[in-house]
């Protein structure tokens, strides 16, 4: 097959856009905007409040009350916060009765098992902000003791743990400084009130301070900063901004390192962030709202740190608009709460079955409402904003191991790889961590951002898939491609590795080249003789794509090969966050002598 050239034409028309340089940029949001924003979150919550206090979550098909862990408390805490900060009655009262149900629902429980750290940053939160706001409030009055009973049995899940690291840490360590903020004392040995208020406090500091600081690799270059191993994207976003209110919340105490990392994972996300806001396109939770809310928020803080350079700044700014645009055009507001992930807009009960179980609307939501609200304080009227790395040419590979990824950008065209899959015993299968091409996007002719390549589907783990390109016997797979190396070069990413084996044998080299052309993306992959190679292309909807020799075309997506796959095996129901429904094009290619095959994903132009 050959390959399209750029048209020049496109290219110039391209550059004079301001594809092709940095230029200040005029902000899409301003401080007012973002209120709105935050107003239009809240608003349709307190509507789905039954008698008790708790919230109805509308992706929960079953009888129990709560739906979701610590979604009550959580959205609670942001409509107080927001409801004080905008003199919104309607906002507070409600916000004060999902806490207090929370409180009086997880009293008994917390004393003896595990607790959520989620609520134990929640309830002090709003704790806080009644103790100093709503003295005098009716609810809170009467709730009030109820409240402090239930900070005083709080422990210290996370922050002190010094051999693990995830994003729950940085919550329980929010958790320990608003508990802590509370005043109150605890008679108990293991609270952090109590006999653990020492080493609870230790414990944050040292996380923000030092361990987080210690994460990053040697040197000053962009910081993946997300749940290790395999950093999934959405986690990114929400640590940034986690980390970032945690050194806000240490002032004076947060050391020069720990702002240094924050810059340099705002930096990580500058690169990976797509032309469209999306920064959650692979791994678990993937697409979740609050990842764009706490790059807004964590990229806010990042430009305000003294020290951060006016280039720096201006680009942390750029990343914040970008995600508050993602938060306005990808995740619209119904009556009964922001949609949560893309695909629920599209349609609830198909796309509840590719979300994690964890995932709520109360909990989702009250998240990333409280990251908007929190970013407020942090937008500065009339500061410079430049572009992000996305809007213009891009060939830049960043994370290590098996989490670091590749993004291109050329021309209307731009597309994010994984080099690895993930070996995590509990999504080792799931195709959200599928190496290879992990999206992709082109932008129309009236600016606007569309998949090309929708992002990979949730599928059942532990298990042992790829979408390739795979080696078969018979129609199972038995190999799967592993990247030990990224290069980048203008409009392309060369993986080199191997198509190993679920024990990690290498069935043949892996030699493959992701390239931008002129309609999407193309995939060059080496093929040997004696092997079942297979690539995978998902389509949306439920029909199957109809195929012409080795071009496949279905909803507005052409997939083309070159040699034409000697069979074409569809399967259906699939569905990611985004596509409640996708069809699965499982294209098989045998060669006769070593050569390589051509894959090409695109979309017309709009």
């Amino acid at each position: 097959m050959t390959r399209r050239l750029w048209p020049a034409v496109a290219v110039v028309v391209w550059l004079a856009l301001g594809g092709g340089s940095a230029a200040a940029a005029t902000p899409q949001f301003t401080k007012s905007d973002v209120e709105a924003m935050a107003k239009a979150m809240a608003a349709p919550w307190p509507g789905t409040q039954d008698h008790a206090g708790t919230f109805d979550d509308y992706t929960d098909n079953l009888p129990r009350k709560p739906d979701t862990r610590y979604g009550d408390a959580f959205m609670g805490w942001a409509l107080v916060q927001l409801g004080i900060r905008e003199g919104d009655e309607r906002l507070i009262k409600s916000g004060l009765r999902a806490v207090s149900y929370a409180v009086r629902h997880y009293a008994d429980e917390r004393k003896r098992v595990t607790q959520s750290v989620f609520e134990n940053w929640a309830v002090p939160s709003a704790y806080n902000l009644a103790r100093k706001h709503l003295a005098d409030d009716k609810v809170f009055k009467r709730e009030r003791g109820r409240w402090e009973d239930f900070l005083r049995v709080s422990r210290a899940e996370r922050s002190g743990i010094v051999f693990e690291y995830g994003n729950h840490w940085l919550v329980d360590a929010s958790g320990v400084f608003e508990t802590l903020a509370s005043k109150l004392h605890s008679s108990r040995s293991d609270a952090i009130l109590g006999g653990k208020r020492s080493a609870a406090r230790s414990g944050a500091i040292s996380l923000v301070n030092t361990r987080v600081p210690d994460l990053p690799p040697h040197g000053s270059g962009p910081f993946l900063f997300s749940d290790p191993p395999d950093n999934p994207l959405a986690y990114e976003g929400l640590s940034l901004g986690i980390y970032a209110h945690l050194i806000r919340e240490l002032g004076g105490r947060a050391s020069g390192r720990a702002k240094d990392t924050l810059r340099r994972a705002a930096d990580a996300l500058w690169y990976d962030t797509a032309p469209d806001g999306d920064s959650g396109y692979f791994g678990r939770s993937g697409e979740i709202l609050w990842g764009a809310a706490g790059t807004a928020y964590g990229a806010l803080v990042a430009a305000n740190l003294s020290g951060t350079s006016a280039t720096a700044a201006a680009r942390y700014r750029a990343l914040a608009d970008r995600s508050f645009a993602r938060l306005r055009d990808a995740y619209p507001i119904s009556d009964r709460g922001q949609f949560f992930v893309p695909g629920l807009a599209i349609d609830v009960p198909g796309t509840m079955p590719w979300l994690d179980g964890y995932a709520g609307a109360p909990s989702m939501d009250g998240i990333a409402l409280v990251l908007v609200t929190y970013a407020l304080d942090e937008i500065k009227s009339n500061a410079p904003q430049s572009r992000i790395a996305a809007d213009r040419s891009l060939a830049r590979a960043i994370g290590s191991g098996r989490g670091r990824i590749a993004m291109v950008r050329r021309g209307p065209v731009w597309f994010a790889l994984r080099m690895q899959p993930t070996a995590h015993r509990n999504h080792v299968g799931d195709l959200r961590y599928d190496s290879g091409l992990s999206i992709a996007k082109r932008q129309a002719d009236d600016g606007t951002w569309h998949d090309i390549v929708p992002i990979r589907p949730t599928t059942k783990a532990p298990g042992f898939d790829s979408a390739g390109p795979d080696i078969l016997s018979g129609n199972s797979v038995v190999g799967v491609p592993v990247g030990d190396h990224l290069e980048t070069s203008s409009g392309s990413v060369r993986v080199l590795g191997g198509i190993r084996s679920s024990s990690g044998n290498n069935l043949e080299t892996l030699r493959a080249r992701y390239s931008a052309t002129a309609c999407g993306v193309e995939l060059q992959f080496a093929a040997y003789p004696g092997h079942v190679y297979e690539y995978s292309a998902f389509f949306r909807g439920t029909k199957s794509p109809k195929r012409d020799g080795g071009k496949l075309t279905g909803a507005e997506q052409t997939v083309t090969a070159h040699p034409s796959p000697y069979k074409v095996h569809i399967q259906k129901k699939y569905g990611s966050a985004n596509d409640p429904r996708l069809v699965r094009a499982r294209m098989r290619f045998q060669v006769a002598k070593k050569r390589t095959v051509h894959v090409e994903m695109c979309c017309p132009a709009r």
